[in-house]
C-alpha cells in the first residue's frame, strides 16, 4: 500500500534532513581543520575585495542575519577580517578580508570545492540537475508585488 501524502512528505523530509546533515558534516570537516564553521566560511567567501557593509553581508551569504555581527566579531578576533567605518557615511561599518583571511581562502576554497564534489560523487551530472530542479520546487522565489 502506498503511503499517504502526509506520510510520504514526512519520509521525504526525514531523508532530506539526514542527507543535509551528512553532507554538512563531510564537507565541513575541511573547515573544522582551520577552526571555521560553515556560517563563518560562508561569510568569508561573501566579502568582496572592496569590502562590504555589514548590513549587506547577510543577504550575500547563507548566514542568519541575526548572527552576522557576532560571527564577524569572532572572525575579527581570529584575524580573518577587519572592520572600518565608511569614509562617506560614518554610520556604515565595512567588513574586509584581512591578509590572513585572503591567504586562508586561497588555500581553503579549492579544498572546499573538492569536498563538495566528492560529497556528490554518487550522482551523475544529470541527477544533480534533477536534484536542483526538485529542490527549487520546494523553495520557489518570492512572488512580486
Amino acid at each position: 500500500m502506498e503511503p499517504s501524502r502526509e506520510e510520504a512528505a514526512m519520509l521525504t523530509y526525514r531523508a532530506l534532513t539526514r542527507t543535509a546533515r551528512a553532507l554538512r558534516r563531510s564537507v565541513n570537516a575541511t573547515l573544522k581543520e582551520h577552526g571555521l564553521t560553515g556560517a563563518q566560511f560562508s561569510l568569508l567567501t561573501s566579502i568582496p575585495p572592496e569590502g562590504i557593509p555589514l548590513t549587506q553581508l547577510a543577504s550575500r551569504s547563507w548566514a542568519d542575519p541575526g548572527n552576522v555581527s557576532g560571527t564577524i566579531d569572532r572572525l575579527e578576533s581570529s584575524g580573518w577580517v577587519t572592520r572600518e567605518r565608511s569614509a562617506e557615511d560614518r554610520r556604515v561599518v565595512l567588513v574586509f578580508l584581512s591578509e590572513r583571511g585572503r591567504e586562508l581562502l586561497a588555500k581553503l576554497v579549492p579544498r572546499h570545492r573538492k569536498a563538495v564534489e566528492c560529497a556528490f560523487r554518487g550522482l551523475s551530472l544529470e541527477q544533480m540537475e534533477q536534484l536542483r530542479t526538485l529542490l527549487a520546487a520546494l523553495n520557489p522565489p518570492p512572488e512580486g508585488p
